[in-house]
């Protein structure tokens, strides 16, 4: 038997040894994390997001974002080489810097940090606009103003493409790396983009990379992955240095000018990045840390669906920020259908113009060409995030109208030459163009309509419509027969009535809501209308995080299957031209919701039609929301869509 001496010694031992073993696996911990964290090699990226329409309508904001933030930035890269980095901007902003001859040294300077590779411009649309919310076109003509406005520049742009507000579109595989938009491949998104929409259960996303294959046939589209946090990866203990709005990166605190920048801050950053840089930090710009991370394979194939987002969807509730929340002087479902309305009028202009062009003068088509080149770009502008979403001011409102008053403006001197030239078109002023067939029809007795059966009863539904006001009103619902192009179809007008002033917000809150089983859906990812893709989704994919559901439909459509498989349902096709919001989608009901208050008249039109196969559903709400029929004419206030303009002069406190 041990002594009490033996037995302590014995316990003193094992206490020794266990905390040799203790402290030796504590030490194993320490050494691991400071090799991840401090032995590994850093590398250092970053993204400035310039926006010249950051105060939409206030052009002597947008030149002093290029004066003060944006030019002393680039002289403080310009002072240091090695400090690879990125900006993002909308072409529109070069452009102002090649128009103002006192921007020429800014413009050089611009040019000097990009042409020596240290400098990359991420550049792939002419305005910052709302893209989910408009057709696959819309974004090829972005496309083309860009390339056009980076060629005449002589400026090279990344092949990552970032878009205002973060907006994420799988969709995008079906348009990137093609015609104007050849050598932009990837997007950059946040870490909680893909964290939110993985399904319950997934794992967190742990690649720099992503690569979604899955969504458009036989095309994909790189996610580049940003996080607030450093984390260890691709070899690299890896920080982003700056992501964010680039005019508040230095602001001052009490600006003269809004944005003006603040010396001793923009010191304080160089101070930060010369750290950085005495500590053996690496500088990489998004495409040179893209391909670095293709280089040492860490790129994962993103094996699960997500729809339409922006760059922080909880907090902004995907698109409904900007689809439907009304916050500030602007109705965002009116203001979206406007620019879809003017974005219409540009095309059918464009289709009579090609139709006629042989047998116009050549001084005449060049008139004419410059005024549809400046029309698009009008409707551009107006498609900007500013008009609608984050508090918008009655100027941002203003300069949305404003820009499609413009593009109208155009078309209609557009067509009044073509009628000025073309003998046999003075039947009448006004055409009707099929974006669909693109053919003209110039005698208003032949123009196509669909055809009224005749107007039934709301439960003549086969779903039921509830809605719902706050303060309680009473909206006007209508629901007819209609029969169009072989489709018979009902349709539900229903108008919540506005306050008709822009400084009273009431109602504060409208909702259309659909009761039905709609825990599997199908639907059109935006930016695929070429190729009339569907996706099917069941709300128990997304669990409840998100809790809200919000889809901007491009298109309009939801298709509810009469089984999960089946290509027979029901589909319910807004008619995005009357008001556009995205749609509220949780397993019972499908809801059309805004809040922040109606000061226009809501005006709501939904088709129904059901029993139908999939494919005829989607051509139908093609039909409606991407390729109508559209009347033009070369006096503006018979253009299909001026009667707006009407209504506008009639909200009091526009100025507001």
């Amino acid at each position: 038997m041990l002594s009490i001496n033996q037995r302590r010694a014995r316990y003193a031992k094992s206490v020794g040894i266990a905390a040799i073993i203790v402290g030796s696996m504590f030490l194993s911990i320490e050494i691991y994390f400071v090799y991840q964290f401090w032995i590994k090699p850093r590398a250092i990226s970053c993204f400035f997001h310039f926006n010249i329409q950051y105060r939409a309508g206030r052009t002597e904001i947008g030149d002093n974002i290029i004066e003060e933030p944006y030019y002393k930035l680039l002289q403080m890269f310009d002072r240091h080489p090695t400090w690879n980095f990125s900006f993002e901007m909308q072409a529109a902003m070069i452009e102002r810097m090649m128009e103002k001859p006192e921007y020429e040294v800014i413009l050089n300077l611009t040019r000097k940090l990009n042409q020596r590779g240290q400098m990359e411009i991420v550049c792939g649309l002419y305005s910052s606009q709302l893209i989910h919310a408009y057709p696959q076109t819309v974004m090829e003509w972005e496309f083309k103003h860009a390339y056009k406005v980076l060629e005449a520049a002589n400026l090279t742009r990344s092949r990552v493409l970032l878009c205002q507000e973060g907006q994420m579109d799988l969709g995008f595989a079906n348009i990137l790396n093609n015609n104007w938009s050849t050598g932009i491949d990837t997007l950059l998104v946040s870490w909680q983009q893909v964290n939110t929409y993985a399904p319950p259960g997934h794992k967190f996303p742990d690649s720099p990379v992503y690569v979604s294959e899955n969504v458009v046939p036989g095309k994909h589209v790189y996610l580049l992955l940003y996080d607030y946090l450093p984390k260890v990866e691709a070899g690299f203990m890896h920080s982003w240095a700056y992501v964010g709005d680039a005019e508040i990166a230095v602001e001052a605190e009490d600006p003269e000018v809004e944005f003006d920048v603040d010396e001793a801050r923009l010191r304080f950053f160089e101070q930060q990045w010369s750290m950085l840089e005495n500590e053996g930090a690496q500088f990489f710009t998004l495409e040179q840390w893209l391909r670095h991370c293709e280089k040492v394979g860490a790129v994962e194939s993103l094996d699960f669906y997500i729809p339409e987002t922006h760059w922080t969807p909880i907090r902004y509730n995907s698109s409904f920020t900007w689809m439907g929340n009304n916050d500030g002087r602007s109705d965002d479902g009116e203001m979206i259908a406007n620019n879809r309305r003017g974005y219409f009028t540009v095309q059918a202009t464009e289709i009579m113009y090609n139709q006629y062009k042989i047998q116009i003068s050549p001084s005449n088509q060049t008139i004419i060409e410059n005024l549809l080149e400046s029309a698009e770009r009008f409707v551009l502008l107006s498609m900007v995030t500013d008009t609608t979403g984050i508090t918008p001011r009655g100027y941002e409102r203003r300069y949305g109208e404003g820009n499609i008053y413009n593009a109208m403006s155009n078309c209609s001197e557009v067509v009044s030459i073509i009628i000025s030239e073309i003998s046999g078109l003075n039947i009448s002023s006004t055409f009707q163009v099929d974006l669909l067939a693109q053919t003209i029809e110039n005698n208003t007795l032949n123009f196509k309509t669909p055809t009224l059966i005749g107007e039934i009863n709301l439960s003549n539904l086969s779903i039921s419509i509830t809605t719902q006001t706050n303060p309680a009103t009473t909206p006007t619902i209508v629901v007819k027969n209609y029969t169009f192009e072989g489709f018979n179809y009902k349709t539900l007008e229903v108008l919540f009535p506005g306050s008709w002033d822009w400084n009273v917000d009431v109602p504060e809150q409208i909702e259309l809501k659909f009761n039905l089983d709609a825990s599997n859906i199908i639907y059109c990812p935006s930016l695929t209308d070429s190729i009339n893709l569907t996706e099917n989704m069941s709300r128990s994919d997304y669990g409840y995080h998100p809790v809200y559901m919000f889809l901007p439909l491009g298109n309009g459509m939801i298709f509810i299957p009469e089984s999960i498989y089946s290509d027979v349902g029901t589909a319910i096709i807004n008619n995005c031209s009357s008001r556009h919001t995205n749609m509220l989608w949780d397993n019972d009901y499908l809801k059309y919701l805004e809040i922040g208050g109606i000061h226009l008249n809501a005006s709501y039109q939904v088709l129904f039609l059901e029993d139908i196969q999939l494919s005829d559903a989607v051509n139908f709400a093609q039909r409606v929301n991407n390729q109508p029929l559209w009347v033009i004419s070369d006096n503006i206030t018979k253009m299909a869509g001026y009667s707006a303009y009407e209504l506008y002069a009639l909200c009091a406190n526009a100025a507001s």
